[in-house]
């Protein structure tokens, strides 16, 4: 099964669809079920929902961005031109400092 990230329109209504479903008094094994989610993830959503009011995730952590998007600019321009170039051969074109890895992840965001 594929891994949906919590900042999908289709996650964010499911949540929503269990707040409300659970706000309407509907039994949570009814719900649960029908949105095929455990009871353990509705329970610790409606608990959020009532200590902080939102469903939004929080921010996760993660080693940040070694590029800004200034120096993102000319990967992105040179990427378009000639879509045929691999992210190696950007990274020498362009003459950047990094690894190709880091070339390629403004093309992905």
């Amino acid at each position: 099964m594929a891994v949906r990230r919590a900042v999908s329109p289709t996650v964010i209504a499911t949540q929503g669809r269990m707040i409300g479903m659970w706000e309407a008094g509907i039994p949570l094994p009814v719900f649960s079920e029908e949105l095929g989610v455990t009871s353990q993830t509705v329970w610790r959503l409606v608990k959020r929902w009532h200590e902080e009011g939102v469903l939004t995730t929080k921010p996760r952590s993660g080693r940040p961005k070694v590029t800004s998007n200034q120096e993102e600019e000319p990967i992105i321009t040179t990427a378009r031109e000639r879509p045929m170039m691999s992210s190696s051969q950007i990274t020498r074109h362009l003459r950047l400092p990094y690894h190709p890895h880091t070339t390629r992840r403004p093309l992905h965001d």
